[in-house]
C-alpha cells in the first residue's frame, strides 16, 4: 500500500524515469515495474484509489446470472413451493438448445434467491375463513377475484 502510493506520487513528479529506479527494478525487484505502474494508473483513473483488488479481479463468483436468475425469480414468485429440481427443469425447458446451460444444485438456487431478496418463509396454505363461506357458491372466477 505504502509502496503504491510512493510511486504514484513520483510519477506524478516525473521522477519514475529517474537512473536510479531503473536499476532498483533490475535489481531482485525491489521497485515495482511499469507494467504495475501503468496498472495502477488505469485504477486510479477507472476507479478512483489505488488499493489492491481481490484476486478474484473484484468480481463475486455467481454461478447464477443473466436471464437464469431473472427466470428463476418468475418461476419463484410464481410456484413459491417449488424445488429445487423443479426449478432446475423450468430452466432447462427454458434454456433448450443453449450450450450454456447448466444445472445448479439446491445451494446455489438458495445464494441466487438471497441474492434477489427471495425467502422460502413457510405460508399458509389456506386461508382465514373458509372459502365457500366466503365466496358462496360462484364461480372459480370469483375465488381469484373477479366477484359475481
Amino acid at each position: 500500500q505504502d509502496m503504491r502510493g510512493f510511486v504514484m506520487e513520483l510519477n506524478e513528479a516525473g521522477e519514475s524515469s529517474n537512473p536510479i529506479f531503473k536499476q532498483l527494478r533490475a535489481l531482485a525487484s525491489k521497485f515495482p515495474s511499469k507494467r504495475s505502474t501503468f496498472r495502477w494508473q488505469a485504477q486510479q483513473k477507472t476507479l478512483g484509489h489505488i488499493l489492491p483488488c481481490r484476486r478474484t479481479g473484484n468480481n463475486r463468483a455467481e454461478v447464477t446470472h443473466d436471464h437464469n436468475l431473472l427466470l428463476l425469480a418468475l418461476y419463484r414468485i410464481t410456484y413459491p413451493k417449488s424445488t429445487a429440481a423443479e426449478v432446475n427443469a423450468f430452466l432447462y425447458k427454458a434454456n433448450y438448445g443453449s450450450f450454456d446451460f447448466r444445472f445448479y444444485s439446491a445451494s446455489q438456487i438458495t445464494i441466487a434467491e438471497q441474492r434477489i431478496g427471495l425467502t422460502r418463509k413457510r405460508g399458509s396454505t389456506t386461508t382465514g375463513t373458509n372459502s365457500e363461506e366466503h365466496y358462496g357458491d360462484c364461480s372459480p372466477l370469483a375465488r381469484r377475484g373477479c366477484y359475481c
